[in-house]
C-alpha cells in the first residue's frame, strides 16, 4: 500500500498486482493507494488487476486529486466491499445536509475499468464537487457508479457496457449526469427527491 499525506504528489507508470490478496477473510481492509489530508495528487498510466480491496482512496478532507489514464482489470468478486475509487468520508456526510467543507474537486477521467467484480459500488462517491468523466467501463457484473451523501457531483461522457443490474445509483443534492452512453444495463435509478437533479444518459446505439 501507498499511504500519502503530503501535497503535490505524483504516481505514474506502476504496476499494483493483488492489491488486498493476503489481507484475513474477516476484513480484506487492504487499499492500494490511501490519501489523507493532501492535495494535488495526481495518479496516472497505472494499471490495477488481480485486486482483493480497494483500488484507491481519498479522506479527511484531501482535495484536487486526479485519477487519469489508467487501467483497473481483473478482479474477481470474493465477498469483500472494495471499489476502484472511494472519494470522501462515509462518516463525515449526514444525509440530507450541504457540508461545504467536503468540497473535494477530485476527478476520475480517461480510465478503463474491466471485469472488476468486487462491489456494487464501482465509483463510490461520498462528498462534493467531483467529476467523473470520459471513462470507459466494461463487463463489471452488478457494479454502478454511486453518488452516496453527496452533492454537486459531474458524471459525464462515460461509456458502460455489459453491466448486468444499474449503472448509476443517486442519493444527493444538485448532482449532473450528461451524456453517458450505457449498453447492456439497468434502469438510471435517481433517490434524489425534490434535489433538481438532471439525468440524461441514453442507450449505446
Amino acid at each position: 500500500m501507498i499511504f500519502i499525506q503530503s501535497n503535490s504528489v505524483l504516481i505514474e507508470n506502476n504496476d499494483f498486482v493483488s492489491i488486498g490478496i493476503n489481507t484475513s477473510l474477516e476484513d480484506k481492509t487492504g487499499i492500494g493507494i490511501l490519501i489523507s489530508s493532501s492535495k494535488n495528487v495526481v495518479i496516472r498510466y497505472n494499471t490495477f488487476r488481480n485486486s482483493q480491496a480497494i483500488a484507491i482512496a481519498s479522506g479527511d478532507h484531501s482535495k484536487y486529486i486526479q485519477v487519469i489514464n489508467n487501467d483497473f482489470i481483473d478482479s474477481h468478486y470474493f465477498g469483500g466491499a472494495e471499489e476502484v475509487i472511494h472519494f470522501g468520508d462515509a462518516t463525515s456526510i449526514r444525509q440530507g445536509e450541504s457540508p461545504s467543507e467536503d468540497d473535494t474537486y477530485h476527478e476520475f477521467s480517461n480510465n478503463y475499468v474491466s471485469n472488476w467484480n468486487l462491489e456494487k459500488e464501482l465509483i463510490s462517491i461520498k462528498s462534493n464537487k467531483n467529476k467523473i468523466y470520459n471513462n470507459y467501463f466494461e463487463n463489471n457484473s452488478y457494479s454502478a457508479i454511486v453518488v452516496r451523501m453527496g452533492n454537486e457531483n459531474q458524471i459525464y461522457n462515460n461509456i458502460m457496457v455489459g453491466n448486468s443490474i444499474f449503472p448509476f445509483r443517486v442519493s444527493g443534492e444538485r448532482n449532473l449526469f450528461l451524456n453517458n452512453k450505457v449498453c447492456g444495463s439497468g434502469a438510471v435509478v435517481a433517490s434524489c427527491g425534490d434535489d433538481l437533479f438532471r439525468v440524461s444518459s441514453r442507450p449505446l446505439q
